[in-house]
């Protein structure tokens, strides 16, 4: 199971960011200025060497430059921040 979930892991996280992207340009009520912040919780798999815990987040900014088309998916998804928790050893 953990070689599936660590091959699968990139995969996840990709199409996450792509979500939260089509997802957040929808939200009307955040400031320009606020960030839209996404917490994932993936400690359910002791022995996969992914991390415990996902954090991403985008400002809103971007996703009206998204929603307006000044931006595409490409520059949008470089402006995503990604931080990880490690699996504990």
């Amino acid at each position: 199971m953990e070689g599936k979930l660590t091959t699968a892991y990139p995969k996840f996280i990709e199409e996450f960011k792509r979500n939260v992207i089509e997802y957040g340009r929808t939200v009307r009520k955040l400031p320009a200025n606020e960030l839209l912040i996404f917490k994932l919780d993936l400690n359910t798999c002791e022995d996969c060497d992914i991390p415990d815990r996902v954090e991403i987040s985008i400002k809103k900014s971007v996703l009206e430059s998204y929603d307006s088309n000044k931006i595409t998916m490409e520059q949008a998804l470089e402006q995503i921040t990604t931080k990880t928790i490690p699996a504990k050893d």
